[in-house]
């Protein structure tokens, strides 16, 4: 039997213990830290290894992981909703979007409807010129400020959004697939907590450089 194999694996697996402060956990993440570590083990033997080194020796951290999954879900939910939106007056979930937050409020400037929906001012922009094209919503001057246009849902609009109601509520139990109420309850909280570090950014600061923007990042454990 190799006892110094077996004397590392065993200091490992305390070192593992001891950085997650005693939490369970499965050999899986027992084994993703070990990839890490000799990442950046390697790295620090070898100054000269490459970003790309980097990222294929710790492909398997949680947080490449997490990313990668939600720009799948993305993927599948368009996909559903491309389906839901066949034969309706409207052709994306920007669409949808839209139009859905103008039916919650009266009404909203540009700038404020292309936020909410988080946004770039460019594709924002875009969205609004195809629902006014197609009589989906209008638009009008503020009356509290003559520089700036409001826009609203029409007529037309909110019978566009109510024949595809149905269709989309369908697209919304499709992308929860197969979770419990209990997981949907959890997510929904890992969501919302996400949400709210990412909003001010989008708000304030995402014009700032990436780096930049990873000062809001909490101290690695």
């Amino acid at each position: 039997m190799d006892y110094p194999f077996l004397k590392e694996i065993i200091g490992r697996l305390e070192q593992f213990d001891r950085e997650r402060g005693g939490q369970s956990a499965a050999v899986e993440d027992f084994a993703r830290w070990i990839l890490l570590a000799e990442g950046q083990r390697q790295t620090q033997d070898d100054p000269s290894q490459s970003a790309q080194h980097r990222w294929r020796t710790q492909r398997t951290a949680l947080e490449k992981d997490i990313s990668m999954y939600l720009v799948f879900l993305n993927r599948y939910a368009r996909m559903y909703t491309k389906k839901a939106l066949e034969g309706s007056a409207l052709t994306t979930t920007e669409e949808f979007s839209y139009l859905a937050m103008l039916m919650e409020q009266e009404s909203a400037t540009k700038s404020e409807l292309i936020l909410m929906n988080k946004q770039e001012k460019t594709s924002g922009t875009e969205v609004i010129k195809r629902l006014l094209a197609a009589g989906l919503i209008e638009q009008f001057d503020d009356p509290r400020d003559r520089r700036s246009r409001r826009v609203r849902i029409t007529h037309q609009g909110r019978q566009a959004i109510f024949g595809i109601f149905e269709p989309m509520l369908l697209v919304s139990h499709l992308v929860c697939g197969n979770l419990t109420q209990a997981e949907k309850r959890l997510l929904v909280d890992l969501l919302r907590k996400l949400n709210h570090f990412h909003e001010p950014i989008f708000r304030e600061q995402r014009d700032a450089p990436l780096q930049a923007l990873a000062s809001h990042l909490p101290p690695t454990p």
